[in-house]
């Protein structure tokens, strides 16, 4: 969605030119560090340093927080919490290291505690930003995560962490806490951010999980970047999924090419024997199926598919040699390709979800295994 329009902040002028550099130019730095573990954000939590005051509350696989008045996403090994005056040190500290900063357009190595302290407090009241710091389990802080200029249901993304942090999933965990408090607390419908095109670790990183490049940006965005060139656009959607693993039951997960507009939704598209690994001969849909009902029940001997759901959400359900497993389907720029005799059964998990297969050969009756202990001794002999 187009972000609205900005309104003037509040503060010294520390606090404005700490709150722009920690932000918008940590967005040209990116998670380029992330390339390292990723860390779960779900599970129990991990023994070993707690704050006295929170109370958790489980939810979703990560737990949901409260500190004093502070809501806060808590999880394995690390988590985010608001940003405290005892941080400023630490937050100087990733400042003046060449590093972290190289690739951002902020002079830091002027900044002083002073600035980082002011910064801190200017956060505690800030209603146009979301400041948070991501700590690790003994609650030292590791960097800053940001959603900046919330407004008309979007936001910018933005994240900055210490060089101890780089290549042990600290990135990534902010980037994924954030978005799930985008999208789930404060119900925004889009979150955008840029990277330098120069920065080629970052732009792996991102279009390794799947974040879209943004074409049509609103120039009162691109304004705040007036002056610098060769800026890669990318925003996520309320809804997609960004972290599908690469396979389920040694069937490929793909991500289907999609060119999002802010404000006008997205285009995806795939080409036979391209992005799909064989030629289109046949292309079939499902409709108007009743939440919780079960379809499928077959096998193909030599048919190839590729199977997404453009609306809604499907349960995936998929049994060959490699085992069974399951994926759900709720993200249309996310597919599997079947190319091996699979058993698959689909789980309707939202009313009028759509199941669109796009098949490597015409309709043969005689290609089908209807029968589940058929199947098995299809592929067991």
């Amino acid at each position: 969605r187009c972000p609205g329009k900005a309104s003037e902040r509040k503060g010294n002028r520390n606090e404005q030119a700490l709150s722009d550099s920690d932000a918008s130019s940590g967005v040209l730095q990116g998670p380029e560090h992330s390339a390292g573990r990723v860390a779960h954000c779900g599970g129990d939590q991990r023994n070993g340093a707690e704050h006295p005051d929170v109370l958790r509350n489980d939810r979703r696989g990560s737990e949901v927080c409260h500190r004093r008045d502070q809501r806060i996403l808590k999880g394995d090994f690390m988590y985010l919490r608001r940003l405290e005056l005892r941080d400023a040190p630490l937050m100087l500290a990733w400042m003046h290291d060449e590093k972290v900063t190289r690739d951002l357009r902020t002079d830091f190595a002027s900044k002083t505690l002073q600035d980082a302290e002011n910064f801190i407090k200017w956060s505690w009241e800030d209603k146009e930003n979301a400041n948070y710091a991501i700590a690790s389990d003994g609650d030292e802080y590791m960097g800053t995560v940001s959603l900046k200029h919330i407004e008309d249901g979007s936001a910018e993304f933005a994240i900055t962490v210490r060089s101890e942090a780089m290549g042990h999933g600290y990135s990534w965990y902010g980037m994924e806490s954030i978005l799930e408090k985008a999208f789930n607390e404060l119900e925004l419908e889009s979150v955008y951010w840029c990277v330098s095109r120069d920065n080629s670790r970052a732009v792996r990183f991102y279009d390794k999980h799947n974040f879209h490049e943004v074409i049509d940006i609103p120039q009162k965005v691109l304004d705040r970047y007036d002056g610098i060139e060769n800026l890669k656009w990318y925003s996520v959607l309320k809804g997609d999924e960004f972290n599908v693993r690469d396979t389920v039951a040694g069937c490929k997960v793909i991500h289907i090419k999609t060119i999002p507009t802010v404000n006008a939704g997205e285009l995806s598209f795939f080409e036979g024997t391209r992005e799909v690994p064989f030629e289109i001969k046949r292309i079939y849909y499902i409709s108007k199926v009743p939440e919780g009902v079960r379809r499928g029940f077959h096998a193909h001997k030599k048919l190839r598919q590729l199977l997404f759901c453009p609306y809604g959400r499907i349960q995936l359900i998929l049994e060959n040699r490699n085992g069974r497993e399951e994926i759900e389907l709720s993200d249309p720029s996310v597919g599997v390709v079947i190319d091996q005799c699979t058993w698959r059964e689909m789980l309707w998990l939202q009313k009028d979800s759509v199941l669109c297969v796009a098949a490597s050969d015409f309709y043969d009756v005689e290609d089908y295994i209807r029968d589940y202990e058929a199947f098995r001794s299809y592929i067991d002999g």
